[in-house]
């Protein structure tokens, strides 16, 4: 049950730093280098670039709807 419920909120979380590091390139801000996670801060960063302010917006739309989608259809099969 809180399974699917962690992934979304890991889910939201990247997708929020997605749309943040985006919106900071955009803009020109410097982005410090991350001193827990560097791979991970490196790869949305990456990420960012590439689909820019809008695109990053649409992505984490996409994920997080299909997450949360995907987390209610698993509860209703539990539930069954």
């Amino acid at each position: 049950m809180w399974k699917p419920i962690l992934y979304i909120l890991a889910i939201i979380i990247f997708s929020a730093l997605l749309v943040v590091y985006a919106h900071d390139i955009e803009q020109g801000i410097a982005i410090g280098p991350s001193s827990t996670q560097p791979g991970k801060q490196d790869l949305l960063i990456l990420f960012a670039k590439a689909f820019g302010f809008k695109g990053s917006i649409a992505i984490a739309i996409l994920a997080t709807g299909g997450s949360i989608y995907y987390s209610i259809t698993q509860y209703r099969k539990i539930k069954k």
